[in-house]
């Protein structure tokens, strides 16, 4: 006959009981009589009995009393409990944490503070308690101080994140932010509508930093969030905050909650979940590029017929019709990258017997002119330096022409 040993050694807080070591031998049927033994300990108040009773039973696949035990054990201070009832019942986790936060649980109160956002909790707690958190505290509490900063009494959120890729952005995102701000190429000015679009912030850093780096490019930029009597709101789609003034330095970036992504009069206005090549993008306006995506209708009439304040170092206008010899080298001069062309930008077109030109360069490779549909609503028709798709047609393709970041900088330059 099979047979089994269980020690059990438990003690009652408050030393008037003890169980003691208890050592059964037999056949399994004498579970019956070690389980009334835990139980009588559990009734007497010993919160180690009760999760081993509630084991115990969901052993015996009672889930029903298991599930009681499990929660008077949390509810006296079991934090073993805690665990149990959350591989168990996972999908109550707010409920179970609650409960261990009554009992003074600091993880549990950390996790309930990140549920709520309440990072004016934080100052309550001390750096002996922080050294107590699991990995899982201790990165919830850096995200709740990525967003508010760290008290003088908590450490900065940095020491607390985990050695993760997603934390890694943050940190490089926050050295960016630390950068002594000379010799800068780019410089940007955040300001967030909410406190928890800071790691969107540091991503986009991050992601900006590396990609401006790599084409030989230094960046700067500094993060504050909107003073209290200005607002963001949504304006026929797009964000928009009110009271924003462009700073002479840098480039004045809005990052709301709500809204599309654009720019207006220089300012970037971007939703706090859009991805960072749709701020390049939107930085390409704010730096003087123009769309090379069909506008709209009523945006096309105005751009395309001059009407428009702004001037687009990416794009010119042509009315089509067959060209001359003079008309192209009147035109060339006019064109914002006449120093950098490599190829004709014209073709010559036998018309009985006189030439003429039709516009367009035949060697995608080179720097020519190239059509674009940013003015297909209208009757002109606009070209651009380069054959291929760029950022300004595609915030999801990251091809930026060298030329294109030229005059971003020329423009970022000029502030």
């Amino acid at each position: 006959m099979r047979t089994f040993r269980v020690r059990i050694s438990l003690w009652l807080a408050c030393g008037c009981f003890a169980l003691v070591a208890l050592v059964a031998s037999g056949p399994i049927a004498d579970m019956d009589s070690s389980l009334f033994q835990l139980e009588q300990a559990a009734k007497q108040g010993n919160n180690h009995a009760m999760l081993l009773v509630a084991q115990r039973y969901a052993s015996l696949e009672r889930a029903s009393e298991a599930l009681l035990w499990a929660q008077r054990a949390l509810d006296t201070g079991n934090k073993e409990a805690l665990t149990q009832l959350l591989q168990w019942y996972p999908q109550n986790e707010r409920q179970w944490y609650n409960k261990a936060a009554k009992q003074n649980d600091i993880n549990a109160q950390v996790f309930i503070w990140s549920q709520q956002g309440a990072q004016h909790q934080l100052t309550r707690l001390s750096p002996r308690q922080v050294q107590l958190l699991d990995s899982e505290s201790r990165e919830r509490l850096a995200q709740l101080l990525i967003q508010q900063g760290s008290p003088v009494n908590l450490p900065h959120w940095r020491a607390l994140a985990p050695a993760t890729s997603y934390w890694q952005q943050l940190i490089i995102g926050d050295e960016v932010l630390r950068r002594v701000q000379t010799g800068c190429d780019f410089t940007f000015s955040f300001t967030t509508e909410r406190t928890q679009a800071t790691p969107a912030v540091l991503k986009w850093l991050n992601n900006l930093d590396r990609f401006l780096s790599q084409r030989g490019y230094r960046m700067c930029a500094t993060h504050r969030q909107l003073e209290a009597e200005r607002r963001c709101e949504v304006d026929r789609g797009r964000a928009f905050c009110t009271g924003v003034q462009e700073p002479q330095y840098a480039v004045s970036i809005m990052v709301a909650e709500k809204g599309s992504a654009n720019t207006r009069n220089g300012v970037v206005y971007i939703n706090e979940k859009a991805n960072w090549r749709i701020l390049l993008h939107e930085l390409g306006h704010a730096l003087g590029l123009a769309d090379e995506y069909p506008m709209q209708r009523d945006l096309a009439q105005r751009f395309c017929t001059g009407n428009y304040r702004f001037t687009a170092r990416n794009l010119v206008l042509v009315e089509p019709k067959a060209f001359s010899r003079n008309d192209i080298a009147a035109l060339t001069e006019t064109l914002p990258w006449k120093q950098q062309l490599s190829t004709p930008i014209a073709q010559p077109i036998p018309v009985g017997g006189a030439v003429y030109y039709r516009l367009g360069s035949s060697e995608p490779d080179r720097v020519g002119l190239y059509t674009t549909g940013t003015c297909e609503a209208t009757r002109m028709q606009a070209w651009k330096p380069v054959s291929r798709v760029t950022f300004m047609e595609q915030h999801d393709v990251l091809h930026v022409p060298d030329l294109y970041l030229k005059w971003m900088a020329e423009e970022m330059a000029l502030r």
